[in-house]
């Protein structure tokens, strides 16, 4: 570690460095990106607010990639705390956060890629008393909460889609990843998924015997591709996507009538969709 720089401790893991060694200069942090982005529009992007519930496995990976494409404003939520079982895949876990709340953790790990960072935490969850604080403002929400969640997964895709919010999910299924979509004004997660009356238990126990609770609406916006081309960073360019389709004007090279059916899949020579 550099000398003089001191690293904020588990009990207060919103603090960020004090004294670092070089300067943060956001045009040269995120230069990598013009070409997948224009400078206007990585300009937009660094304006957009970002609403992330769970930062688990997912959530964590999506929120720490995005502060690496130059988004600096953020919600972020979950109620948990890091735990020794996390340590096989989740972002934020580390021996030195085992015990620390995931909210204050990973937070302060997106501080420390870009220092200006706004980031609000709700380290109680998403619930019923805090969804319009949480939603407030944003631009594009990114799920990454609990698979048998279907509750709270039911509330905020429902306010999302009142409130013409997008909103995206990238679900680990297996050896897969479902790509999800919830463009506003098109099909809402009630009407894809029918979840009406089918309780936690039924998802759980179909997942269980291969079977889904009840029949899937096709979307055009819907795809599963192979785990290794979506996981981790290549997941998070389909929000980058939402937040170029709903903020800035399209590159001439991303025509919108292309864009309704579009999943970003990995190839060793870039990005191209399928």
């Amino acid at each position: 570690m550099p000398e003089g720089l001191a690293w904020p401790s588990i009990d207060d893991c919103t603090l960020m460095p004090v004294d670092l060694p070089f300067p943060y200069d956001y045009v040269a942090a995120t230069s990598r990106n013009i070409g997948w982005l224009t400078g206007d529009e990585q300009a937009q992007v660094r304006q957009a607010r970002v609403a992330i519930a769970g930062l688990g496995g997912v959530g964590g990976a999506h929120l720490l990639t995005l502060a690496r494409l130059g988004v600096a404003k953020f919600h972020i939520a979950d109620f948990d705390q890091f735990e020794v079982h996390n340590l096989n895949r989740q972002a934020g876990a580390f021996m030195s956060t085992l015990g620390a709340r995931k909210v204050d953790a990973v937070a302060a790990m997106a501080r420390d890629v870009n220092p200006e960072s706004e980031v609000r935490t709700f380290a109680d969850g998403v619930t019923a008393a805090n969804l319009d604080e949480f939603l407030s403002g944003v631009q594009v929400y990114v799920d990454g909460i609990d698979f048998f969640a279907v509750e709270a997964r039911r509330m905020i895709f429902a306010a999302c889609y009142e409130r013409g919010i997008p909103a995206v999910t990238a679900a680990p299924l297996g050896m897969g990843v479902s790509l999800l979509y919830f463009q506003p004004g098109g099909m809402s997660f009630e009407q894809y998924f029918r979840l009406e009356g089918c309780s936690q238990m039924c998802i759980r126990d179909s997942s269980r015997t291969n079977r889904r609770p009840m029949p899937l609406r096709r979307s055009p916006i819907a795809r599963t591709v192979p785990i290794s081309t979506v996981r981790s960073t290549t997941a998070v360019f389909i929000v980058l996507l939402t937040v170029k389709r709903t903020m800035v004007p399209m590159s001439a090279k991303m025509n919108p009538k292309n864009m309704s059916n579009m999943a970003i899949v990995c190839t060793k020579k870039g990005f191209s969709s399928s």
